[in-house]
C-alpha cells in the first residue's frame, strides 16, 4: 500500500507539472498566424480542461487511497493492543506457575485452568477478526442477496432478549415494512447488528435499547438507540476516541471500539456505511445531552421471484 501511495503522488505530481508548464505556454504572446486561426488555442484549452478534471479525479483518489491506508494501519495497532492485555495476563500465571510460587498443586492447576480459558477466548476473538480480514481482501467473498429484514429481526430478537432481560434493559426491534429486504450477505450482516447490540447490552444495567429499521431512497437504514449518556457527533469519529479495553482490566472480549471497527469495516464490504451519530460519555449526569445512536445504511432489496 505505500508502495502504491507512492506511486499516485509521482504519477499527480507529474501531471500537475505538465499542466503548470501547458498553462506557461498558453499565456505566451502568440504569432500572428497563430492569432490568426485560433484553432490550435481551442485545442490547447480543451486538453488543459480534460487534464485538470483527470488532476482532480487522481487527487480524489490518492485522498481515498491514504484515508484507506491510514484506517487499516490504525486497525492493526488496535489489534495489537487488545491482543497485548490476554497475552501478558497469560504470561503472568505461566511465570508464576515457572517460578514454584504456587502456594500448593490447587492452585497451580486453577492457574493452569485460567491460562487455558483466556487463550481460548483470544483464540476466538482473533479468528473473528481473521474472518473480518478474510472478507475484506476477498478471501471469503460475501454471498449478497436479498434478505428478508423481519425474518433477520426476529432471529435477532430471539439471540438477544435474554441477556437484555437478564441485565433489566427493555429490548425493541421495530421493522417499519414488513415486506421490506436488504440486498446484503446475511449472516455478515447479523454479525454486525449482533456486535451493535451486544455493545450497550453489555455495559449496561438497566434502561432501554432500540434497533429501528426504515427506508431512507434507495437504503435500509437501522438504527441502534440506547440509553447510555453521549453527546452528537458534529463530524466522523476518529479511531483514537473509540473506546479501548483499559490496561489491566479483567479480558472477557474485544472491546466497544474494536468491535465497532469490525462492523464497520463489514459493513464497507457490504455496499453500505455505519456511523456513530452521538458517542458515549463517562458521565453518570442523567441530563446528558442525548443518547448513544449507531446507523447502519445498506442498499435496498428486491422481494425474490417466486418459483414457476
Amino acid at each position: 500500500m505505500p508502495w502504491a501511495l507512492l506511486i499516485v503522488g509521482l504519477g499527480m505530481g507529474s501531471v500537475l507539472g505538465w499542466l503548470l508548464k501547458a498553462r506557461s505556454l498558453r499565456h505566451k504572446p502568440r504569432s500572428s498566424a497563430a492569432k490568426s486561426t485560433g484553432a490550435d488555442g481551442s485545442a490547447a484549452d480543451q486538453l488543459i480542461d480534460r487534464m485538470r478534471s483527470q488532476v482532480r479525479q487522481a487527487q480524489l483518489a490518492y485522498q481515498a487511497a491514504s484515508e484507506n491506508a491510514l484506517f487499516k494501519s490504525g486497525f492493526l495497532a488496535r489489534t495489537s493492543h487488545e491482543l497485548r492485555s490476554p497475552l501478558n495476563s497469560v504470561l503472568g500465571l505461566l511465570q508464576l506457575i515457572e517460578s514454584d510460587l504456587c502456594d500448593s498443586p490447587e492452585e497451580e492447576r486453577e492457574f493452569i485452568g485460567q491460562a487455558h480459558e483466556t487463550l481460548l477466548k483470544m483464540v476466538e476473538q482473533l479468528d473473528e477478526v481473521i474472518g473480518v480480514s478474510k472478507l475484506e481482501h476477498g478471501t471469503f467473498p460475501p454471498q449478497i442477496r436479498p434478505v428478508y429484514v423481519a425474518s433477520l429481526l426476529d432471529e435477532l430478537y430471539h439471540l438477544t432478549h435474554l441477556q437484555a432481560a437478564n441485565r433489566g434493559i427493555r429490548l425493541t426491534l421495530e421493522p417499519i415494512d414488513a415486506h421490506l429486504y436488504v440486498q446484503t450477505d446475511a449472516r455478515c450482516l447479523q454479525q454486525v447488528l449482533l456486535n451493535l447490540l451486544d455493545i450497550p447490552l453489555t455495559l449496561m444495567n438497566e434502561g432501554y435499547v432500540t434497533l429501528k429499521s426504515t427506508v431512507s431512497g434507495d437504503w435500509v437504514v437501522f438504527e441502534i438507540e440506547d440509553e447510555r449518556p453521549a453527546i452528537a457527533l458534529q463530524e466522523p469519529l476518529r479511531l483514537e476516541q473509540l473506546q479501548v479495553s483499559p490496561e489491566g482490566a479483567p479480558w472477557t472480549k474485544l472491546s466497544p471500539g474494536m468491535r465497532f471497527l469490525m462492523a464497520q469495516a463489514i459493513a464497507s464490504v457490504l455496499g453500505g456505511t455505519l456511523d456513530l451519530l452521538s458517542a458515549p460519555l463517562e458521565t453518570d449526569d442523567p441530563k446528558a445531552p442525548t443518547k448513544t445512536r449507531t446507523r447502519l445504511t445498506l442498499p435496498m432489496g428486491e422481494p425474490p421471484s417466486a418459483p414457476l
